[in-house]
């Protein structure tokens, strides 16, 4: 009797821990999803980004698998958003952006200083506690996370 009670115990563990690594790795706002949703949907991400960058109106924000969408001519990126968390100073943002010239972008199209590390860069404010960090995820594509 203890053994079926225990056998039931592991399914049960088995199970929970199946469906919370499955939300973990598969949440429209996890990096592995978005690293994987990029991959395999990068033509036609590319072909709105593009069109979002020709209509030049950077005034209305525009949304694209439910994720916010911003574009910014001088640097020609499209920043998605795909989480955001906290409350005004300490706020984190996450998500992926378009860089046409393939080269990797600040936050909002800023222009920052990158310093190589890990996968990617990373640039952090010099008087302050603002950090970003960006890594490529194919040519082109970009995820990022600012913190501030």
């Amino acid at each position: 009797m203890k053994r079926k009670k225990y056998i039931a115990i592991g399914i049960i563990i088995l199970i929970v821990l199946c469906l919370l690594s499955y939300c973990f790795f598969f949440r429209k706002n996890s990096k592995f999803y978005v690293y994987q949703y990029v991959k395999q949907s990068h033509v036609g991400l590319e072909q709105f980004a593009e069109n979002r960058l020709k209509e030049n109106d950077n005034t209305e924000q525009k949304k694209y698998h439910g994720w916010d969408v911003s574009s910014y001519d001088t640097t020609n990126m499209v920043e998605f958003i795909v989480s955001d968390f906290g409350i005004g100073s300490s706020t984190t943002y996450k998500g992926f952006y378009y860089s046409p010239n393939d080269e990797p972008l600040g936050f909002q199209g800023t222009d920052v200083d990158w310093q190589p590390e890990g996968d990617g860069w990373k640039w952090k404010e010099s008087e302050g506690d603002n950090f970003e960090y960006t890594e490529k995820i194919m040519d082109k594509w970009y995820w990022f996370e600012m913190h501030f």
